[in-house]
């Protein structure tokens, strides 16, 4: 019974090993994929005049996972593919769109229904009028002759309201010349009291200036003791060491991310052709330090611009990893830190 109990024990503690062992090898296998398996990445745009257009594509993993997207006409549609099953933009979005084409073909529908029923209700209302003509002329009649009396009550009533009106004008014409001369008498009184205190505003603006003088002063010399600081800052040691390494790692990283494939066809053109020499020469500055051939084709008759672009590349996210690990522990950037915290109290 007791050696049962053991076995049984045994092979629950080997079946959990097992389970941790594949749980581990599965993490390490992931883990490898995730750093030394690359992304790729492809990129082909155009553009003639008013005309542009792009289209992009990210993949890992034999397409595993990949993320493809369009621009054209002001709209950029995107899908999201993991193992060949569309995860995004995903159903809901096409329910949702398919949800929003119905209700508009119901409101259209119901445009037609209200406007048929408001040719009918007109129509039976034009023979109802029709119908009640006699009576209604009856009814006017027997009211006209009640709004002529209303009239001359409306008449006698509108005479009163005019001398009223009158009256009151006559009352508020007397009242504002009476504030007008209120109004003289403080304006001179304040008008007097301004006079007298020039003399102290004037004294008080010469204090001011004279402040303002000796803080512009102070700031300047103050200013050229910080200026002299933050030179001896960037020229110093601490500084120069770090922005090398930074430097280094830099290249490194583009020659990295750098495309394997990279085709640009170009055509420019601009109205003076002195302009279009110029512009070449730099484009052909620029690409030889960086290490691109475009095919440029210059047009020195017209003013155009044309171009189409072609990129693959891969990027590999150990490698990332490496030269930001590689800056980050890096003693230079420690250096750099202390000198950086020093200088930042002063200032």
């Amino acid at each position: 019974m007791f050696f049962t109990i053991l076995a049984i024990i045994g092979k629950i503690l080997l079946t959990i090993l097992k389970i941790l062992l594949f749980l581990l090898l599965l993490v390490l296998l992931v883990t490898g994929l995730v750093l030394f398996v690359p992304v790729r990445y492809d990129f082909s745009g155009s553009y003639h005049g008013n005309d542009i257009r792009a289209e992009g594509e990210a993949s890992w993993l034999i397409h595993f996972i990949s993320l493809r997207f369009w621009y054209r006409d002001g709209k950029t549609p995107y899908i999201l593919r993991i193992a060949g099953i569309k995860i995004l933009p995903g159903k809901i979005k096409e329910k949702q769109e398919r949800k929003g084409k119905q209700k508009a073909g119901a409101k259209h529908k119901n445009k037609k229904t209200t406007r048929k029923s408001n040719k009918t209700t007109a129509k039976n209302e034009s023979k109802d009028s029709v119908v009640k003509g006699g009576k209604d002329f009856l009814i006017k009649n027997d009211a006209d002759r009640a709004d002529a009396g209303e009239e001359k009550l409306e008449d006698v009533q509108k005479v009163d309201l005019k001398k009223d009106i009158k009256q009151n004008k006559k009352n508020n014409k007397q009242k504002n010349k009476d504030k007008q001369k209120k109004c003289l008498w403080k304006n001179i009184v304040s008008k007097l009291k301004g006079l007298m205190q020039i003399p102290k505003k004037i004294a008080n603006t010469f204090k001011k200036v004279s402040d303002a003088v000796k803080k512009i002063f102070a700031a300047v010399r103050s200013g050229k003791e910080k200026a002299v600081l933050v030179k001896e800052f960037v020229f110093g040691r601490e500084c120069l060491d770090f922005v090398c390494v930074v430097r280094d790692n830099v290249l490194h990283l583009w020659r990295h991310i750098k495309p394997k494939l990279l085709r640009i066809d170009m055509t420019i053109g601009f109205d003076d052709p002195a302009v279009t020499g110029q512009v070449l020469g730099v484009i052909a500055a620029f690409c030889g330090a960086a290490g691109i051939m475009p095919c440029v084709t210059p047009d020195f008759e017209k003013r155009v611009f044309e171009s189409d672009i072609e990129i693959k590349g891969r990027v590999t996210v150990f490698v990332l990893l490496k030269i930001l690990i590689k800056v980050y522990f890096c003693e230079e950037l420690k250096e750099f830190k202390k000198s950086y915290k020093s200088i930042r109290e002063v200032l």
